[in-house]
């Protein structure tokens, strides 16, 4: 499996890089932006926030 953890908005939908703090959140949670579908489609890349590593990998992810 090929996992890119971040929270940049880059890998989630770079469209919305001065929208606001709301936007954002609710574009990475959802994951639906159309790079972010782009990498998990063509490339079999998951694109995940730490808190969606629990369901994507099956284990909880701990960021220092």
């Amino acid at each position: 499996m090929k996992y890119i953890l971040t929270n940049d908005i880059d890998f989630f939908d770079p469209k919305l890089k001065k929208a606001s703090q709301k936007a954002k959140k609710l574009a990475k949670n959802q994951r639906k932006g159309n790079l972010c579908k782009f990498l998990k489609n063509d490339l079999g890349i998951i694109v995940g926030l730490p808190n969606h590593c629990k369901n994507d990998l099956g284990m909880p992810c701990i960021i220092n």
